[in-house]
């Protein structure tokens, strides 16, 4: 049986839940600092076991931001996302009384527009707006994998996912560190150009 208990702070749960949907882990420290600068939050257990969370950022007055929305992989088509979403915004409606032109936002995934959709959510384009935009920051953006033996799945999906959303890969190899990125992608390839410090693309290795 699936509940849903409000503003649980539980760092373990959270990093725990973020790695299951293929987003990595964050330092215990940023977790806490992030939950206790969260306004709410929505977390959805199976018989204790955190399956589903999201939660909402903002001043209350002028802006909200949901973020985090998270649903166990093995739980996902279940609706629980959906039931998040309802409460997350049935919160927001509570904040609406007392300052009506609030304005709530959030950044939904790559292809997972469809779903947000669904709750009255617009793209900034189909409102009329100029594109959202992300500040890059290329060292607190980046991750580190130590390899040794074997390299685990997870950690090759990730690395997969990087290259899907139009990152670049920085790697050593027996002499030098090398850059791998998709050569197809003009994206990626502008983001090679940038790290290298060229101006025009000069003969690659792939």
């Amino acid at each position: 049986m699936i509940t849903y208990v409000e503003n649980v702070k539980n760092i373990k749960e959270y990093n725990s839940l973020y790695k299951k949907v293929g987003w990595g882990e964050r330092d215990e420290l940023i977790v806490k600092e992030a939950l206790d600068n969260t306004i709410y939050s929505i977390s959805a257990y199976d018989y204790g076991e955190i399956v589903g969370y999201g939660r909402i950022i903002g001043d209350k007055t002028i802006f909200l931001y949901i973020q985090d929305i998270m649903v166990s992989p093995e739980y996902q088509g279940r609706k629980i996302g959906t039931e998040i979403m309802y409460k997350l915004l049935d919160k927001v409606e509570e904040y609406k009384k007392d300052s009506p032109e609030i304005r709530v936002y959030l950044g939904a995934d790559l292809n997972k527009e469809e779903f947000y959709k669904k709750f009255g959510f617009k793209t900034r384009k189909e409102a009329g707006l100029g594109a959202g935009m992300i500040l890059q920051n290329t060292v607190r953006d980046s991750k580190l994998f130590n390899w040794e033996e074997e390299i685990p799945e997870e950690e090759v999906q990730e690395i997969k996912k990087v290259l899907d959303n139009d990152g670049v890969i920085i790697m050593p190899t027996d002499t030098v560190y090398g850059i791998a990125c998709n050569c197809l992608v003009q994206e990626q390839i502008k983001k090679y150009l940038k790290i290298k410090k060229h101006q025009e693309l000069k003969q690659l290795i792939d």
